[in-house]
């Protein structure tokens, strides 16, 4: 059986583009918890397509942050295990994941 979360470098996804619409559709069940430290999060978009970055909030709502077009790097900061969405131009989730201990450096398409 396939795992739901996948490392990569220090983030830990809880999906990945070939498996993007069953984690996608767990976005409902998701919200960031409360926590403390602020760590690294960079993004970048690697793919073909303009990308958005959302932020799922306490109530697991989606606050928008950034668009990334292809080519592109989000840099900003996160909090430990707060949860991030990645769309695409019509607003479909397409990743999905969480800070990891270190921070999140990761590619997304």
């Amino acid at each position: 059986a396939a795992t739901a979360l996948l490392a990569l470098g220090s983030a830990l996804m809880l999906s990945t583009p070939a498996h993007a619409e069953s984690y996608c559709r767990e976005e409902i069940n998701n919200r960031s918890p409360q926590s403390q430290g602020l760590l690294r999060l960079e993004l970048f978009n690697v793919g073909s397509r303009r990308q958005r970055v959302y932020w799922l909030n306490y109530n697991g709502q989606r606050h928008f942050y950034a668009y990334l077009n292809p080519g592109e790097a989000y840099r900003g900061t996160s909090y430990y295990r707060h949860i991030w969405v990645i769309t695409d131009g019509q607003n479909n989730c397409t990743q999905i994941f969480h800070v990891g201990a270190q921070g999140v450096s990761m590619r997304v398409q």
